[in-house]
This record gives C-alpha cells, structure tokens and sequence, in this order.
C-alpha cells in the first residue's frame, strides 16, 4: 500500500490563481490524513505533488439522493 507524503511550502498557496489544483489532489481518500498531518505540524501550506498518490485522479465522492 502507498503511504501519503505531502509536503510542507514556505508560502501557502493562492487558490485564485489554480495553485489549489496545481498543488493539491482534492479528492484522493488521503486527503483529510494529509491535512490533519499540515495542522499537526502548523505548516504554513503544503503540497500533494511529492505524493505517490497525486499522480492518480479520483472522482468526487457521490451522496446517495
């Protein structure tokens, strides 16, 4: 099994120019572990690009209707 490993930025990143898509992989099912590890560790932002798992693209979740 793959284990995440994001990575910390110096910046955070501003989600008005894409870098929210450039960096991070929104619906890969490690996202909310990687999020918790950015807190945790009081990154300032941090980034999905050095993560096996960033190569693959996952589709939203769907909530049953």
């Amino acid at each position: 099994m793959l284990l995440p490993s994001p990575a910390e930025l110096a910046l955070p990143i501003n989600p008005e120019n894409g870098d929210v898509e450039y960096h991070r992989n929104l619906y890969c099912p490690t996202y909310d572990h990687c999020l918790d590890r950015a807190v945790r560790q009081r990154w300032k932002s941090w980034t999905c690009v050095t993560c096996a798992y960033f190569s693959f693209r996952f589709e939203p979740a769907r909530i049953a209707s």
